[in-house]
């Protein structure tokens, strides 16, 4: 009388461990470039939520209201800013607490793998008028993965000369000139 066997044989572990190497050559790739794309989504959100409650506090207190990028790099703003109530109503300058600006807000940016460039006309600050207007040219701000050429789409974000926010897709062709101070 024979033995049951009870377990896998050499072959048949071979077997399922060559279909698990398939899936997981296919599978990782895919999951990666799904997290990268989401982190790029979640902090464009982020960015649209600050910049929008800029603008709302402006209205609301009928004050101007600057963000201020906190790196030393030209357009980009991957560091973060502040944003603060500009009492003086210079606007476009360093925060000044002697004259009576408020700080409101400290915004870091928290995905790492995440680059945030402006065009020109955002260089060190976003000011936001009394009356929720900008006070200069509209202005794009690119939310992008580090590796710019990875296929993944980035997210743009737009305020128009009237202060509107909007959000829309940089297509993955075009990250190479969006993505770059």
């Amino acid at each position: 009388m024979k033995k049951k066997q009870y377990g896998l044989n050499l072959i048949e572990l071979m077997a399922v461990m060559v279909v698990l190497a398939v899936i997981m050559s296919t599978g990782v790739p895919a999951l990666q470039n799904t997290i990268a794309s989401t982190a790029v989504n979640a902090e464009a959100r982020s960015i649209y939520k600050s910049i929008t409650a800029a603008r709302n506090e402006a209205i609301n207190k009928n004050s101007v209201v600057t963000l201020a990028r906190k790196g030393s790099s030209a357009n980009n703003w991957s560091e973060g800013w502040i944003t603060y109530i500009d009492a003086g109503q210079e606007g476009n300058q360093a925060i000044n607490t002697a004259d009576g600006d408020l700080l409101l807000s400290d915004f870091t940016v928290a995905q790492d793998a995440v680059t945030v460039y402006t065009n020109a006309a955002a260089n060190n600050w976003i000011t936001f008028d009394a009356d929720g207007r900008l006070d200069d040219n509209p202005i794009e701000i690119a939310v992008c993965n580090l590796d710019r050429d990875n296929g993944l789409d980035g997210s743009m974000i737009a305020i128009s000369r009237a202060g509107r926010v909007s959000i829309s897709i940089i297509d993955a062709a075009d990250k190479t000139s969006q993505c770059s101070p």
